[in-house]
């Protein structure tokens, strides 16, 4: 028994009409306002499309709109979901939708009449609702279309330009030299312009572990410059930034601003194989230089040390728990940060959406510039790097003996390449030591920084009371102990303690932050951290 298609289209309007995806996804299910369900199938090409009736009592609560952007892609799903809002037939959205997978869609010449009565000027509307909707479900095969050349075309750049720096390294040419030093793939857009006015790019990693960056849109009203480097462009999703300008003097005293140098091809090859190894965490933001001249990053936010820190305000614990939560993990791996401060957080508390800011359920810092990062493979060793506020003197002088340590251990072992196997096993676990000293050294030096951050962050006030030990020390050697020692106010670092700690390890985070070369923080910040009151109080409030 099964019923004709003018009687779901009587029902159609009805506010208890409904349509569920079939549980064996081979059809919908069609609920009427007479609470018997049937079944549509999904294969049937023919707009005029048999319905029979079903016997499910508890069809798949899946709506027809979560299947539009697998069919038409996630850009054309809002307009068909507008669609069916505004009451249009669900019926023919089903059979138009279905036709257009396998058949081509003609466009039909609107029926004109001359004496409009009721039933012509209802078939006039419908044919004009039909023809409507099949130029949209025209229109998102085509954008379909698109999206597949757009992937074919991506494909072979990539197989290119794999075989281009293959090529290159066969020959043993110098990065300068090569076509694809940084080994990026660059697809431009056709229509949509960058900060400059140019096509905007697309820059694609051959490996495929980065995520595909893009040139920003907006150029920044102020120039905010780092160490080496000067932020030119931004918008909500990018960040673009090139060598910073210095000043320099001409034959007549006169001071003007020159370009900085390049930046240095292998280092910053070093710094991308290096970013792959971080693209498995979420809160570190990814910046990658795509050229000599010009470094594409992640817009992560605003910078918590200009809007937060210095405007006496705080940020919620909660906030920082996926970081933490990563440079633990990071640890475990044998990577290490060395540069961890409150200059280096954003924060983002909402995003662009099509009118207004959109705010964003659980905001989280984010940390950017890890260019003195290491790990067993790569980055820069050997040099002492980091700001000399987030360390002590013993933490530094542990570093450097252990770095020192690890190079004689490496040239003992070279060295005795021809020696009997005991001689070279015992130089092997010598080497061995003295990584694992070293490692020991790196982490405790970012647990440290890291302490100090999330006192700065989340403590009104609490970065003055870092900056007292530049007031101090100055700000080129770090100070001989931690800032909780040296700190004016030592009840605020105690009392931030006693809110955020777990019990057992309020005295262990105490003395550590006083003198870490001498009371070692043996556990990770995170499990120290009692992240379930904190969530407590948290839902409270």
């Amino acid at each position: 028994m099964g019923i004709s298609t003018e009687q779901i289209r009587a029902h159609i309007h009805q506010d208890r009409f409904c349509i569920k995806e079939a549980p064996d996804r081979n059809g919908f299910i069609c609920t009427l306002s007479d609470s018997r369900q049937y079944r549509i199938r999904a294969y049937n090409l023919n707009p005029d499309v048999t319905v029979n009736p079903e016997g499910e009592s508890e069809p798949r609560s899946i709506s027809v709109r979560s299947k539009i952007s697998k069919l038409f892609g996630q850009s054309n799903s809002d307009k068909i979901k507008r669609i069916v809002e505004a009451q249009h037939d669900p019926y023919k959205f089903l059979a138009g939708k279905v036709a257009n997978t396998k058949a081509k869609v003609t466009r039909e010449p609107e029926k004109k009449t001359v004496v409009i009565g009721f039933e012509e000027r209802q078939t006039r509307e419908v044919d004009i609702a039909e023809t409507e909707l099949r130029n949209r479900c025209q229109a998102a095969i085509k954008i379909g279309k698109y999206y597949s050349n757009y992937k074919y075309r991506k494909n072979l750049l990539l197989y290119a330009a794999k075989l281009q720096v293959m090529q290159d390294k066969d020959k043993a040419l110098p990065l300068s030299e090569q076509r694809r030093p940084l080994e990026f793939v660059i697809m431009q857009h056709p229509t949509k312009r960058n900060w400059k006015g140019e096509a905007r790019c697309y820059y694609v990693d051959i490996d495929g572990i980065l995520k595909t960056t893009r040139d920003p849109d907006t150029v920044v009203s102020r120039e905010v410059s780092g160490g080496t480097k000067t932020v030119v462009a931004k918008d909500d999703v990018a960040i673009e930034l090139a060598p910073k300008k210095v000043w320099v003097k001409n034959a007549y005293g006169q001071k003007f601003l020159k370009a900085g140098a390049d930046f240095d091809l292998e280092i910053e090859l070093e710094n991308k194989h290096l970013a792959q190894q971080f693209s498995r965490y979420t809160s570190i933001c990814q910046t990658v230089a795509v050229s000599s001249r010009r470094m594409i990053g992640q817009n992560g936010g605003v910078d918590v040390f200009d809007e937060v820190i210095l405007a006496e305000l705080s940020v919620d614990m909660l906030c920082c728990e996926q970081l933490c939560i990563d440079i633990k993990h990071a640890h475990q791996n044998h990577i290490y940060f060395r540069d961890i401060k409150s200059e280096n957080m954003v924060f983002k508390k909402n995003k662009q959406g099509i009118k207004h800011p959109i705010n964003i359920d659980s905001p989280r810092v984010r940390m950017v510039d890890i260019d003195m990062a290491v790990s067993e493979d790569y980055g820069v060793k050997g040099k002492n790097k980091g700001s000399p506020k987030y360390m002590t003197l013993g933490l530094m002088k542990a570093r450097v003996s252990a770095e020192e340590r690890v190079r004689n251990a490496l040239v003992n072992y070279n060295n005795a390449a021809h020696s009997s196997y005991d001689v070279k096993a015992k130089l092997k676990e010598r080497y061995d030591l003295a990584i694992a000293k070293q490692q020991s050294a790196e982490k405790y030096l970012d647990n440290y920084a890291l302490l100090a951050t999330l006192f700065e962050m989340t403590e009104v006030r609490g970065g003055f009371q870092v900056d007292e030990v530049v007031e101090r020390y100055g700000a080129i050697m770090p100070p001989p102990k931690g800032f909780a020692y040296f700190c004016s106010e030592p009840d605020m670092v105690t009392g931030w303690i006693t809110q955020y700690f777990k019990p057992e390890a309020k005295n262990d985070v105490w003395l550590f932050m006083q003198d870490p070369s001498t009371y070692l923080l043996k556990k990770p910040v995170y499990d120290v951290i009692d992240w379930e009151r904190i969530k407590v109080d948290s839902t409270m409030m």
